[in-house]
């Protein structure tokens, strides 16, 4: 269980508007809020991988430790103002601009509606999205077919931190909060 979410959601989210402000391109700022987010959970997904370790705690003081860090490195970014993503009106058939203005959406929606339904096939039907799903269900039956628990824990915790902070850099563009939870296998050998 990833209890860093919240950190790894604001620290991707800096991430990417900093990118953003200073590249001039703010699908670099979603680039960037991915790989804060590989790096992240790549922190939480290998301290969890030792053994007696508590991934509560962990996930607490990652939490911590990516929202003081977004707020140390973003404090120079409060009032410059970074590109934007460009957005698409999906409300033109109301009459309404407070529906139309709710209903403008960037790209990163559509991205993340694919993302989920290749997601969602993936791991219905293809042997890594089985053999995460096998992990995550039943650590003695993923070692009893050959399959390192450990590392397969590891690598979904890392990967699952790349999403989260990309959808992140949405929410820091608009006034829509991207929240979730993960399933993600508990790494626990």
């Amino acid at each position: 269980m990833n209890l860093g979410l919240e950190g790894t959601l604001v620290l991707g989210a800096m991430t990417a508007y900093a990118t953003s402000y200073h590249t001039g391109s703010p699908w670099l700022g979603v680039l960037a809020a991915g790989c804060a987010g590989v790096f992240l959970g790549g922190i939480h997904g290998y301290v969890c991988k030792l053994p007696k370790v508590n991934d509560i705690a962990i996930g607490i003081a990652m939490m911590l430790f990516g929202t003081g860090l977004a707020f140390f490195f973003g404090k120079s970014y409060i009032q410059p103002s970074a590109p934007r993503l460009g957005s698409f009106s999906l409300g033109a058939w109301t009459g309404s601009p407070q529906i139309a203005t709710a209903l403008e959406v960037n790209g990163l929606l559509i991205v993340g509606v694919l993302v989920a339904i290749v997601m969602a096939w993936a791991f219905a039907n293809t042997r890594w999205g089985l053999i995460v799903r096998m992990t995550g269900d039943s650590a003695p039956a993923a070692r009893a077919m050959g399959v390192s628990v450990i590392w397969c824990a590891f690598l979904a915790t890392a990967a699952g931190g790349d999403f989260w902070p990309a959808l992140a850099a949405l929410s820091c563009r608009s006034t829509i909060r991207v929240r979730g939870t993960r399933g993600c296998p508990p790494g626990r050998a």
